[in-house]
This record gives C-alpha cells, sequence and structure tokens, in this order.
C-alpha cells in the first residue's frame, strides 16, 4: 500500500476496537481497486467522540464508519441524517462533504444486498421474517426489511417493549408491513415459526462464550422451506446453522451483512461500488486463523 501526501483516509470509531474486521476487507478493497486510500481503526473513548469527530473532518477524512458504543452518541453531532438512519436509531457510517457530516446506516442494506446476492428472485412482498432480538442489530434489520417492502415481521424477543417500538417506528413510516410482538416463549417460537419464510438470529446467542448455544430450544421448530440467517460470522458457523442445515433449511452467516454493509459504505465514500469476492476473501483469511 502506498501512502503519500495524497492518500485519501477513512477509519472505524468504536471503543473497544481491536477485534473488527472492517479494516481488513476496506484496505483489500483499495488495493485491488488501486485506489489511494488508507482505512484505519479508531479507538475511541466516549468521552472523546465529539473531537474525535471534528478530528476526522478536520484532516478531510473521505467518512467514517462508527460502531459500539457510538452508534447512537454520532447522531449528535451530525449535519444530515438519512431516513433510514433516522427510523434506525443510529447511524454506522458517515461520509465528510463540503465541510458537512452526513449520517446513514448500511447495517440493514448490508442485510438486504446481502439476500438479494445469494437469492436473487426473492420477492419481499411474500415473506414472513421471524426476527430474534430487538437489539441494535436486529432494529437495523427490521426497518430496512419494512423500507423494502417485506410482507410480514414477527419479533420475539425478552423485551417485548422494544419489540413494540420497533413496531411503532415503522408503522408511523407508513409502511405495510405486518408487526406482530411476541414474549421470548416456547409456543411463540412454534407458532411463528410454522410458516415462516426467513428466521433471522438478531441475538448474540451462538457466538463465544456461548459458541454451543442456539436461541432455538427445540431445532424441529425449523423446516427445509425457510432461509435461516444468523448475524453472528464469528465461528462461521453456528448451532443454529449447524441443526437448520441438517434440516434442509438454507443457510447462511452475518460475514455477508457485514462486507455489503462496508460495501455500502465504501460506494458513499468513494462513489465506486467495492469488489465484494475480494472484501470476502480477506475477511475469511482473517477469520481462518483465528
Amino acid at each position: 500500500m502506498k501512502i503519500d501526501g495524497t492518500t485519501r483516509l477513512a477509519g472505524v470509531m468504536g471503543y473497544p476496537i481491536e477485534h473488527t474486521l472492517s479494516p481488513v476487507i476496506h484496505n483489500a478493497a483499495f488495493k485491488n481497486l488501486n485506489m489511494n486510500g488508507c482505512y484505519l481503526p479508531l479507538s475511541v473513548h466516549p468521552d472523546q467522540l465529539q473531537k474525535a469527530v471534528q478530528g476526522c473532518q478536520s484532516m478531510n477524512y473521505m467518512g467514517f464508519n462508527v460502531t459500539i458504543p457510538h452508534k447512537q452518541a454520532v447522531m449528535g453531532f451530525l449535519d444530515v441524517i438519512s431516513e433510514e438512519a433516522q427510523l434506525i436509531g443510529a447511524v454506522n457510517t458517515v461520509v465528510c462533504k463540503e465541510g458537512k457530516l452526513y449520517g446513514y446506516n448500511t447495517d440493514g442494506i448490508g442485510f438486504i444486498k446481502s439476500l438479494q446476492n445469494s437469492c436473487r428472485e426473492i420477492e419481499w412482498d411474500k415473506q414472513k421474517m421471524v426476527l430474534l432480538g430487538s437489539g441494535g442489530a436486529a432494529r437495523a434489520v427490521a426497518v430496512q426489511s419494512a423500507l423494502t417492502g417485506i410482507h410480514d415481521i414477527t419479533i420475539i424477543t425478552r423485551e417485548v417493549d422494544q419489540g413494540e417500538e420497533i413496531a411503532s417506528t415503522i408503522k408511523e413510516a407508513k409502511r405495510q408491513t405486518k408487526m406482530t410482538i411476541y414474549p421470548w416463549e416456547a409456543c411463540f417460537f412454534k407458532k411463528a415459526l410454522s410458516d415462516a419464510t426467513l428466521l433471522v438470529n438478531g441475538t448474540p446467542v451462538g457466538m463465544a462464550p456461548r459458541i454451543d448455544e442456539s436461541p432455538l430450544k427445540n431445532h424441529d421448530w425449523i423446516h427445509k422451506n425457510m432461509m435461516v440467517y444468523d448475524l453472528i460470522y464469528n465461528p462461521q458457523q453456528t448451532q443454529l446453522l449447524q441443526e437448520a442445515e441438517r434440516r434442509g433449511a438454507i443457510i447462511q452467516n452475518g460475514l455477508e451483512m457485514l462486507i455489503f454493509q462496508g460495501a455500502a459504505a465504501f460506494e458513499k465514500w468513494t462513489g465506486v461500488f467495492p469488489p465484494v469476492d475480494v472484501m470476502r476473501q480477506a475477511a475469511n483469511e482473517v477469520l481462518d486463523d483465528r
């Protein structure tokens, strides 16, 4: 990688930030495209977030990503916030342009694009999604799916109030998606999954240190006519995905969402859609070594 006085910078702000894959995938894209850019991990304590944002703007960054715990707080320091970011209530991508800071959320877009990439003929208005959890990632998936025109979303969550708030947000956005919120109880899992076409795990159950666990108590609720999508990508095949594959369901992990949300951010900064195959290969090489 050549770094000189014309190198354009981007990065990701988080705290902690040591395990992020974003520099790997973005720098692989810059190299493949022969673009003079460099993407850096930026460890930013919450008390220093405003200064860090102003610093990136002052140093003529193309933009930057934002991850935990800054996705909500950063919104207070931006000039313009996109519709999807406002509805999701979080920003993960900032573009520095003509003296202003523009905030977007590409997490949900990454989810949608990854599905479109693997299921090119997916008909959103016929999909019935069961979404496990109601945290930040799950909210991004729900909101962007509604904006895309999905027919039906059922959220099963231990935090019913959070689920209801997501449903209210989607309704206020005048989307036609049917929303159902259930508490985290076995009878509701069985009912919701019986005719679901898409099961999405938006909880941390299945990642370290709980890699031997699954959010489902009974995997026989999974059927071969559904796709099971786990937002976790490390491990690359969670217990949930292993059980789903045994039952004939199509499976996908969260690496594709990471890749496509990064690709969407890269395009916003550079105007060029990056090579997702190259980004995926770079990420897999790192994950294989972990």
